[in-house]
């Protein structure tokens, strides 16, 4: 049972996630994309508590159904019907656990350097390349090893 201020953590860690990585971006005048904002925020959250939910939460992923790559990247909330709330669950599930996958998948140098890339104002696909080189070289490569990872529940 989660109780109010173990509830309370995880609301606060989830703001000051997105407090801390968007402030990353504001630097040099730019904004994080949004799932990847949304990821490191719910990652964050997920520290009080939740994370040896980490694998229900992936089968739920697989159960339910994942968002088509180009979808999910195009997600925003004005698009979002408010009646269509385990749509937006679905989405920050997968946005939380593909986020992991670049986190933890790989060394954070790489994740900072990809980060940087976005930063930068490099596309999707170039920032992929320069932090993970050959292995993710553009998104349907992530798609396709992420997809794999979920699948073997690594």
């Amino acid at each position: 049972m989660v109780t109010r201020s173990q509830n309370f953590q995880r609301v606060l860690a989830h703001e000051l996630g997105h407090l801390f990585f968007t402030q990353f971006f504001l630097a040099k005048s730019t904004a994080p994309p949004l799932w990847l904002n949304e990821g490191v925020a719910t990652m964050m959250e997920w520290q009080y508590g939740l994370e040896g939910d980490q694998k229900a939460m992936d089968r739920q992923l697989l159960i339910s159904g994942t968002i088509p790559m180009d979808q999910f990247l195009a997600f925003n909330y004005a698009h979002a019907g408010v009646a269509d709330g385990e749509g937006v669950g679905l989405w920050y599930n997968q946005a939380q656990s593909l986020t992991r996958y670049l986190m933890r998948g790989f060394s954070q140098a790489q994740f900072l350097t990809f980060c940087e890339g976005l930063r930068a104002g490099r596309t999707l696909d170039e920032s992929l390349r320069s932090a993970y080189g050959l292995t993710i070289p553009n998104v349907a490569t992530l798609d396709r090893l992420w997809r794999e990872r979920l699948h073997s529940g690594g």
